[in-house]
C-alpha cells in the first residue's frame, strides 16, 4: 500500500504523510499561516525525499473538514488536481476524526468521552463525539449551550472526558464550570493532526472498510455551516 494524505482545516498548521508499505514520513506545519503558497512545493519535497513518483501511489487521502474554509479550499483543490491527473482514487477523512486519532495514546482509556473542537466562528464550534476512538455523534456546528447539552446527554459517572483541538480556548472557562458526575475533564488546546495519524487512520479505514476510496470528482469539503460572507451577502 502506498499512498500520501494531507489536512489543512485548521488554521496555522497543515500535515502531510506518505505512507509507504509499513514505513511512514511526516511534514508537519505549526504556526503557519501560507498553506496556498506552500502546500504543493510540500507534497512534491515528499515525494522527492521517499524516492516515489505521484503515478506510482495507489491513492490519495484527505481531510474534508469540517474546518477553515480557505484551508479546506487549497488542501482539497490540490489533492483533486493530482488525482484527476493520475488517474488515481481518492479517500476523504474527518477532520474532526483525525484530531481524536491524534490524542496522545496515554491520556484515552477505553471509557474516555472524546470531544475534538474545531475554531468555527466567534461562538460556534465544529465538534462530533466519541467514546475512545468509536464515534457517538456526528460532524457537526454547534453553539456553547447545544455543546453542553450534548455533555450532559453523553457523559457517564467517573467518566473521563477530554476537549481537543483550537476550539478548546474559547469555551474553557465555561466547560471548567459545567458541573458533572464525578467527571475528569482534560483539556488539550495543542493538540493537531500530524502526517502520522493521517497516515495510520488511512491505513486503517482501508483496511477495515469502513471508508470507500472515490473518484476525485466527487471529492468536496465537509463545509456544513456557510462561510461568514455568504452569511453576509444572504442578509
Amino acid at each position: 500500500m502506498k499512498f500520501i494524505g494531507l489536512d489543512t482545516s485548521l488554521c496555522g498548521s497543515f500535515s502531510i504523510g506518505a505512507f509507504l508499505e509499513d514505513k511512514i514520513v511526516e511534514m508537519n506545519y505549526i504556526n503557519f499561516y501560507e498553506t496556498d503558497k506552500f502546500l504543493s512545493y510540500s507534497i512534491a519535497s515528499l515525494l522527492e525525499t521517499i524516492e516515489i513518483k505521484p503515478e506510482e501511489l495507489d491513492f490519495y487521502a484527505v481531510g474534508t473538514g469540517p474546518g477553515s474554509f480557505t484551508g479546506l479550499r487549497v488542501g482539497i483543490s490540490v489533492i483533486k488536481s493530482m488525482a484527476f491527473v493520475t488517474k488515481k482514487p481518492v479517500l476523504p477523512l474527518s477532520s474532526l476524526e483525525l484530531l481524536v486519532y491524534s490524542l496522545p495514546k496515554n491520556l484515552v482509556d477505553s471509557n474516555s468521552l472524546i470531544i475534538p473542537l474545531i475554531e468555527a466562528t466567534t461562538d460556534r464550534v465544529f465538534t462530533a463525539l466519541f467514546k475512545n476512538q468509536e464515534r457517538l455523534l456526528d460532524d457537526m456546528d454547534a453553539e456553547v449551550e447545544s455543546l453542553i447539552n450534548i455533555i450532559l446527554n453523553y457523559s457517564e459517572e467517573n467518566q473521563t472526558i477530554i476537549f481537543a483541538g483550537n476550539g478548546v480556548k474559547k469555551l474553557k472557562n465555561v466547560l471548567e464550570r459545567l458541573e458533572l458526575r464525578n467527571n475528569k475533564k482534560l483539556f488539550l488546546p495543542g493538540v493537531v493532526i500530524s502526517g502520522k495519524t493521517i497516515c495510520e487512520l488511512s491505513k486503517k479505514l482501508i483496511e477495515t472498510k469502513k471508508e470507500n476510496l472515490i473518484d476525485s470528482h466527487l471529492l468536496v469539503p465537509k463545509y456544513i455551516r456557510k462561510s461568514e460572507a455568504e452569511i453576509k451577502k444572504g442578509e
